[in-house]
């Protein structure tokens, strides 16, 4: 792995990676680096690898052969005993989740082979070139989000172009960095605080034939754990609403570049979400999550540039939901053909396309953008 952006999450020092006795070198006789008290779960600990601070006196253990970069987990010298209480923000809702999150994404990365998500991959492997530099269109070979299509699209056009550009995928799986890195991208990242997900997005990169492009470490959004300026884009699907917004939207900013570009695709609290949920449930029972509104993005995201939140939705996304929980299977092709309906007719009736409950945030740092010597490529509103 590159080393030259990760830094400590919190003082933002640059890490290194060297053998724990080699760490332990330079810290008084008879110290060495040992795990914090973390409140209500075990921390990672003490591993033959480390990731060390500058100042030689915090370290990062490894996991899965992945930096582990959350905060709390920082191994300090024994004569600095460490009580991190995880309960509270930023940390309480990624260490309630840890355990689910983390065995999801080492049970679909064992299983890889026969998912889904590798044979929607393959038809991206497969492309030629003048099909990746179409990116994101046509976008039914390029989308995956099957009821927020509209949405990542969005998404997606803000985005690009990829080519050359360094992305980061902040939350989840993997899924997306592997496809901008397949879209053009020369470099993408990886940032989830979940170990099994990076395994899994490590795995499908293999596959895809991409892995020596795809970095993966385990951090939090609020405490990201790169120096500033690394990024061209960052994207991230359906965590933003995770996140302790007013500290992740600045350190989103510091990572971008002069010019970077900031998207999001997110479920939103529109007057059909309570409706919808209370009919259906949530899509994922095992955690606890607060959708987004206009409040919790408007401030925190107020140093990125032409902040936009778009709707997608407002009549048909939770009758679709619906359906499919009733055992009914849309094609992704279907799906999309009637969010264009949709977003028409809640178009035309006056404030009905705000009520739209998935949303694509996009936003740009101040500066001068990238441009690609291919142009902006022609918006292609069909799905194929």
């Amino acid at each position: 792995m590159r080393t030259d952006i990760l830094v400590c999450p919190t003082s933002k020092q640059p890490l290194r990676e060297v053998p724990l006795e080699v760490a332990e070198r330079d810290l008084p006789r008879g110290s060495a680096f040992q795990a914090p008290l973390l409140t209500g779960c075990q921390p990672v600990g003490r591993t033959p690898t480390v990731w060390l601070r500058a100042d030689g006196r915090g370290a990062y253990p490894v996991e899965d052969g992945f930096p582990v970069l959350r905060a709390p987990e920082m191994l300090t010298p024994s004569d600095q005993e460490r009580v991190v209480d995880v309960t509270v923000e930023p940390y309480s809702e990624v260490y309630s989740e840890l355990l689910h999150y983390s065995g999801m994404g080492r049970a679909d990365a064992a299983s890889i082979d026969s998912s889904t998500a590798l044979r929607d991959m393959r038809r991206l492997t497969d492309l030629a070139e003048s099909g990746r530099v179409a990116f994101p269109d046509p976008p039914g070979t390029w989308l995956d989000a099957k009821y927020e299509l509209g949405a990542q699209y969005d998404a997606f056009r803000h985005l690009r172009p990829l080519r050359g550009a360094r992305v980061l995928q902040l939350g989840g799986s993997g899924l997306h960095a592997v496809r901008f890195l397949l879209a053009g991208a020369e470099e993408a990242w990886l940032a989830s605080p979940m170990t099994g997900e990076l395994l899994f997005g490590t795995a499908l990169a293999a596959r895809c034939g991409v892995a020596d492009r795809l970095h993966s470490v385990a951090g939090l959004a609020e405490e990201l754990p790169f120096a500033d300026n690394s990024f061209d884009a960052i994207y991230s699907q359906g965590c933003v609403h995770h996140w302790v917004v007013p500290l992740a939207g600045p350190e989103c900013l510091r990572v971008l570049r002069s010019g970077g570009r900031f998207a999001a695709v997110e479920p939103w609290r529109g007057p059909l979400y309570g409706i919808g949920t209370k009919l259906l449930g949530k899509r994922d029972r095992n955690v606890e999550c607060v959708v987004l509104t206009a409040g919790r993005v408007a401030v925190p995201f107020g140093g990125l540039d032409a902040l936009t939140v778009v709707h997608h939705g407002a009549l048909t996304r939770y009758v679709l939901l619906a359906l499919t929980r009733a055992g009914l299977k849309f094609d992704r092709r279907v799906v999309w053909r009637i969010g264009r309906i949709d977003d028409a007719i809640s178009s035309a009736i006056p404030h009905l396309r705000d009520t739209g409950s998935s949303v694509a945030i996009l936003g740009v740092r101040p500066g001068v953008a990238r441009t690609d010597a291919a142009g902006d490529m022609t918006h292609q509103m069909s799905i194929s």
